[in-house]
């Protein structure tokens, strides 16, 4: 089904699709709210979504979700200098959507691939403001957040593989 429409928003992410008749509505939800630190440091995003008909007639709609990294690998062709934008048609991307994406690859070669720009991206944006999650693959400028507690997001791997954690406690201390 393409893909009609993207609104990134502070703690939403809302997709649009199209095809045969059928309009539906994806949105993914992270409860970032600053008065409530229990919600607040959840490593979690709500996903709900809708569709709608388009052509008066009724339609039977059913969608399949599935956590991989292997459709991440396979885009690694459309990757500019500071990452792998989040939408064919525009050339932003978000920090913890790579980092995030890239942690559910297999191959460490592949992880490597897809961190590599973000690293890059921290080292040389020209901005100086505190890290933003939203930004330009081509020249690394912010589009929009900054410091926002979904940068978090660039230690789930730590979360994901517990040889690092174990490591990273002994070079902390």
């Amino acid at each position: 089904m393409p893909q009609t429409g993207l609104e990134v928003l502070p703690t939403r992410t809302l997709y649009r699709f199209e095809a045969d008749g059928v309009r539906l509505g994806v949105t993914f939800t992270t409860p970032a709210l600053p008065h409530d630190l229990d919600l607040l440091s959840r490593p979690v995003t709500y996903v709900t979504w809708d569709a709608q008909a388009t052509d008066g007639k009724r339609h039977q709609v059913s969608l399949y979700f599935d956590a991989t990294g292997e459709w991440v690998v396979n885009q690694r062709k459309r990757q500019n200098r500071y990452g792998l934008p989040l939408d064919s048609r525009k050339g932003y991307t978000k920090l913890d959507w790579i980092v995030w994406s890239a942690t559910m690859v297999e191959r460490a070669e592949d992880f490597e691939a897809l961190v590599a720009p973000v690293h890059r991206f921290a080292h040389e944006s020209p901005s100086r403001v505190p890290l933003t999650d939203w930004y330009e693959t081509t020249d690394a400028k912010p589009v929009g957040f900054q410091a926002r507690s979904v940068v978090g997001g660039v230690f789930i791997k730590l979360l994901a593989e517990p040889q690092l954690r174990r490591r990273s406690r002994c070079h902390a201390g």
